[in-house]
């Protein structure tokens, strides 16, 4: 889980914006997979 979140916030970019992604990205499970799929091209 604790990779998950590091992920997260490097998907997210810019620190201002990581809790917003983070938020979205917690309420959409779609948006974690596709951030996932991504990381592994």
């Amino acid at each position: 889980m604790l990779k998950i979140l590091i992920f997260m916030e490097y998907c997210a970019g810019p620190p201002i914006e990581s809790k917003k992604i983070y938020i979205s990205s917690y309420l959409s499970l779609q948006f974690m997979h596709n951030c996932f799929l991504l990381s592994h091209l």
